[in-house]
């Protein structure tokens, strides 16, 4: 009994839409589409796995490539740029303190030549 009320109901509906849509049609030249354009979904899924295939491929490629004494070269590259990075800072310390002893030294001999001028006056 419900049912056939709200089957009724609907029937009731898709009509009054039909009779709203054909006299705004007619009044003001307004037409409507019914009919969608759907474009194919794109498959997300399949994207994400033929990429993780493609990085897969390559990193196997790469692991191929990798020849069997790279990685004792490797470590004694890192040792390589461990020590120079050492290097750099201790010389950046020594630069520091050569600069201080200039300044140190400039400083005194301003101060000799000061004296000197000063004696030379007398």
């Amino acid at each position: 009994m419900q049912i056939e009320g709200l089957k009724e109901r609907l029937i009731f509906l898709k009509k009054n839409h039909e009779e709203v849509t054909c006299s705004l049609e007619d009044t003001s030249g307004w037409t409507s589409y019914r009919s969608l354009e759907v474009k194919p979904a794109v498959d997300l899924g399949a994207i994400m796995e033929e990429m993780r295939d493609q990085y897969e491929r390559d990193a196997e490629k790469t692991e191929k490539n990798w020849k069997p004494g790279s990685h004792k070269k490797q470590r004694e590259l890192d040792k390589q740029v461990i020590w120079i990075r050492k290097s750099c800072v201790t010389s950046k310390s020594e630069i520091s303190d050569l600069r201080r002893k200039l300044q140190a030294l400039q400083i005194e001999l301003q101060s000799q030549l000061s004296l000197k001028a000063s004696l030379e006056e007398l």
